[in-house]
Order: structure tokens, then C-alpha cells, then sequence
């Protein structure tokens, strides 16, 4: 049985108490986001419950200490990201008519691939809309003076409000577009990628060695010590004309910048088969259930 982490699922309870056939119970993370190294605890979830926690990394310990008993936490890396699945998601161009452009017509591009958060018509942010209505018309500021650019839009699946469109379309239209490929299957055909603050979707360009920037900060809305800012997986920049320099060198992919940001990846998730350590490490606690099973 698998859990996800961050929700809770009461009949697992009445699965652990079985005598006879028992199930294995894996909590698995729903992101491949790092955690910060100060603890928490999840108020709602008790994680105790299952046999075993798969984490990203060894660095997560820490922060699942309080949830969960060191002796069940299981490192299996990040299988999303595992070459094979990649190879698969971007050989797949069957959606490339999305875009409403030939792969040979995109190639003249400067493409740019932003994963939006479209905190429109968020009843917290009522009052707080022409605050994401600045930073994006800045953003289509910069965009607008590139040569021969476009803009991808991919929406957050929760935080996908059309509303942010009114901006848009107050530029051309053959500047920008939304869609709806797969976020990898995007990002390959980019030449650089726009993170969210705090979005694990940089992971994403971080897997195909495709520049990551982080878009600058709302003040009093957006996070000032996020997790991939501190792990160096993104360039922030500060406003619109910082972007527009980081922009320029993101044409040169073999920039010192991009280097090591790979480098920092690849120390935090340096296992590159984690399918396989998965399969290993369910396959394992299943003999070890199993023992339990029959002995009973």
C-alpha cells in the first residue's frame, strides 16, 4: 500500500493491525522538494503508521525525525528523474501541435518555459492582485524586447486561475502561449526555465541541464529562505533588469553559473538508477513482511 505523506489515510491503522497477509505500507513523498534541516511534524498524518518512509535524499532526516523513526526512513532517491523516464517523456512529441508552432519553427526560438503560479482569484490574495499583475507585466516587458522569443506558460495544476490572461493579452500573441505538455517534455525544448519561489518544478530543467531561474520575490507573499535558493539549484534575480542579463546568458549553456548549479543537484541527488534502489528497497521489506506473515 502506498501512502502519500502528506495526507492522511485512517484505514491504515485497521491494515497494520492484521494478523495474516499483512500489507507493506510505503509513505512516499508527492514532490521531489528538499526539506529544510529543522524538523517538523505533521499534525494531521501519523507516519508511524507505515513500515517504511521513501525520501529524495539523506539530508531529509532531519526534518522527518519528529514524524517518523529514523530506523523506517528509507533513501531512494528521485526515480522521476532517472534517465530512462526522461528519454521517455521527451521522445514523446505527439503533443507538440499544443504549441501551435513545427519543432523547426520553435528551433529559431528563444524559447522560455515558466512554471506559473496563477494566484488569481485566491480569496487570501483579493486584495493582493495587482501585485502579480506587476511582476508579470514586467516579466512580458522583458520578454517582449528578445528577438524572436516565446514565452510557455505551464500552470501549477492547483494554482491555475485563467485570470492572469488579461495581462497577456495585452501583448502579442505570437510572444506567448499556455500549454498543457508535460512540464519535462517542455523544458527540453527550452532554453531556459522560470521557477516559482519555493517550486520544486526547477527540478525538472535541474534533470536536463537546462537553466534554472527563479523569478524575484513579492514582498510579504513569497518566502525569502526557500529550500532551492539555499540549495543553489536556482538563479534569483532581484527585478526586471537582472532578468533580462540573466537571460542573455542562458544562450551560453556552458556558463559557469549553470555549471554549478548541475553540480549542486547533483551532490544532493547523486543516485542516477532510482527505480532500481526503489525496486531494492521495497523488494527487501517485502521478504522482511513476508518472514513476519508466515511466522504468524
Amino acid at each position: 500500500i502506498f501512502s502519500e505523506f502528506g495526507k492522511a489515510f485512517y484505514a491504515l491503522n485497521n491494515l497494520k493491525k492484521m494478523k495474516n497477509n499483512r500489507p507493506l505500507i510505503i509513505h512516499y513523498p508527492h514532490t521531489p522538494m528538499a526539506y529544510k534541516k529543522k524538523g517538523g511534524k505533521f499534525s494531521s498524518v501519523n507516519l508511524e503508521t507505515g513500515d517504511i518512509l521513501l525520501l529524495g535524499r539523506k539530508e531529509d532526516y532531519d526534518f522527518f525525525k519528529h514524524s517518523i523513526c529514523k530506523t523506517k526512513m528509507r533513501v531512494s532517491g528521485l526515480p522521476k528523474y532517472d534517465k530512462w523516464w526522461i528519454k521517455k517523456i521527451v521522445s514523446n512529441k505527439k503533443n507538440i501541435l499544443d504549441l501551435n508552432c513545427s519543432a523547426k519553427e520553435l528551433k529559431k526560438k528563444f524559447i522560455i518555459t515558466i512554471g506559473y503560479y496563477s494566484r488569481f482569484d485566491v480569496p487570501k490574495f483579493k486584495n493582493k492582485e495587482h501585485l502579480f499583475e506587476n511582476q508579470l507585466h514586467k516579466l512580458m516587458e522583458v520578454v517582449s524586447k528578445i528577438s524572436n522569443s516565446l514565452i510557455i506558460f505551464k500552470l501549477h495544476p492547483v494554482r491555475n486561475s485563467l485570470s492572469f490572461t488579461r495581462v497577456l493579452d495585452k501583448y502579442d500573441k505570437r510572444i506567448w502561449q499556455i500549454s498543457k505538455m508535460h512540464l519535462t517534455n517542455l523544458i527540453s525544448l527550452s532554453n531556459c526555465f522560470i521557477n516559482n519561489t519555493d517550486s520544486a518544478a526547477c527540478y525538472d530543467a535541474l534533470s536536463i541541464k537546462i537553466p534554472s531561474i527563479q523569478i524575484w520575490r513579492i514582498k510579504n507573499i513569497d518566502p525569502t529562505n526557500d529550500v532551492p535558493s539555499q540549495l543553489g539549484f536556482v538563479k534569483n534575480v532581484k527585478n526586471e533588469i537582472e532578468l533580462k542579463k540573466i537571460f542573455n546568458i542562458s544562450k551560453n549553456k556552458n556558463h559557469n553559473l549553470w555549471k554549478i548549479q548541475q553540480k549542486n543537484f547533483r551532490k544532493n541527488y547523486p543516485y542516477i538508477f532510482s527505480t532500481e534502489r526503489t525496486l531494492k528497497i521495497i523488494n527487501k521489506e517485502l521478504k522482511k513482511l513476508n518472514y513476519y506473515n508466515n511466522y504468524n
